[in-house]
């Protein structure tokens, strides 16, 4: 049953990012140069990653990492009206909001709990803006324990991005 409401959790996520903000087709707006120059560990393994640039699977925790770009000029929101749209329609509860520098840029950070049909969830969101394009990736977690386990390797990701 978590598994079967964990997937869709994932797909509505996915289309709540940023890929989808602009375009009936994400497609024309992805950053064409984004790479993962490499993964954080073996534990990691790809999977479909629908509209978004990468997903990926944890084999243990079943937390799930989805990195996303849009690449058009996108100056009407800032990041928390950003964020806002990722979570739109959902049941959340902030945890916790920061900045950080993430590729020499201002990154906003949130980690939400949020519930989906009944089912919590825990999710951690980095935004930031470079180069016309803004990127997102989040970790999704099906505890409050595996999120703070697997947080290293959102920030891996991000910080393995080459943009």
């Amino acid at each position: 049953m978590k598994k079967a409401l964990f997937l869709p959790l994932f797909f509505l996520l996915i289309s709540a990012s940023c890929s989808f903000l602009l375009s009936d087709d994400p497609a024309d707006f992805k950053d064409k140069q984004l790479s993962i120059k490499r993964s954080p560990s073996s534990n990691w393994i790809p999977i479909e990653k629908g509209r978004s640039d990468y997903a990926y699977l944890n084999n243990e925790s079943k937390s799930i990492v989805v990195i996303n770009s849009l690449c058009k000029k996108y100056n009407y929101s800032d990041h928390k009206q950003l964020m806002d749209n990722m979570f739109s329609g959902v049941e959340k509860e902030i945890i916790e909001t920061k900045e950080d520098k993430i590729h020499q840029v201002l990154a906003s950070i949130l980690t939400v709990s949020i519930k989906v049909d009944g089912e919590r969830r825990f999710v951690k969101t980095i935004l930031f803006r470079k180069n016309y394009c803004i990127y997102d990736a989040y970790l999704i977690s099906t505890s409050l324990e595996f999120l703070e386990h697997d947080s290293p390797a959102l920030f891996n990701y991000v910080e393995n991005m080459a943009i």
